[in-house]
């Protein structure tokens, strides 16, 4: 994709996490890989709803502005580290999606094997500590995560994905946010009702036998 249309992707994904309330005033930061040392990602300070292909910045690999008129985001770093340690990565999606979040909040990861099609697509995401936004200590603190997962929880902070395209982080993040809801709406119901080892392994056999390459973190399975 060339970088006119990567502009143009950043943009309407960001629309995308603001229609979908998955973040509030400036919430959330979207980015995507232009180059070995180029990248794409949304202004600081701008409501993501307002991103358009020419608000969208250029920086480099340590997150200085190469192109563009805005701030950039402190959590770049958090970005940053997604592509060091992940050279296969094309774009981060980070939001406060709702549903997700209050699981990060309440301090529960969302591995437990209850939908299909999230234990198939990215296996039990996992639970960041919390560390402070765009600090340093957040950069390295989700360093032993990256390597093993595409979707990460951050406790009490929002939910990260990556994939080797923005689109693909996109629907990642759809993924985790559903998976959230469901689960808070069994939770009402008063019960959650995981898949058996069984079921889980079929899924895990169907995905080797499809050849999907991506990191797998296996479920927790309740006592």
């Amino acid at each position: 994709m060339s970088p006119h249309d990567l502009r143009h992707t950043v943009s309407e994904v960001s629309r995308r996490v603001h229609a979908r309330g998955w973040v509030a005033s400036n919430d959330g930061n979207i980015s995507a890989r232009v180059g070995p040392d180029r990248f794409l990602i949304t202004p600081s300070g701008v409501s993501k709803g307002e991103v358009t292909p020419e608000r969208v910045l250029l920086v480099d690999g340590a997150g200085n502005l190469v192109e563009g008129s805005g701030r950039v985001s402190t959590e770049w770093r958090m970005h940053q580290k997604v592509y060091e340690r992940r050279p296969e990565i094309g774009g981060v999606v980070h939001t406060h999606a709702p549903h997700a979040t209050a699981f990060a909040v309440a301090g529960i990861a969302l591995d437990l094997p209850v939908l299909p099609e999230l234990v198939y697509g990215l296996g039990g995401i996992p639970l960041v500590p919390y560390y402070m936004p765009g600090s340093g200590e957040l950069y390295d603190g989700i360093d032993p995560y990256v390597t093993q997962t595409n979707a990460l929880l951050l406790k009490n902070h929002g939910v990260v994905t990556y994939a080797g395209d923005l689109w693909g982080a996109y629907y990642h993040h759809e993924s985790v946010e559903h998976s959230a809801r469901v689960q808070w709406l069994a939770h009402t119901l008063g019960k959650v009702d995981p898949l058996t080892r069984a079921q889980v392994q079929q899924l895990k056999d169907a995905r080797d036998a499809a050849g999907v390459k991506s990191p797998w973190p296996e479920p927790r399975f309740p006592d």
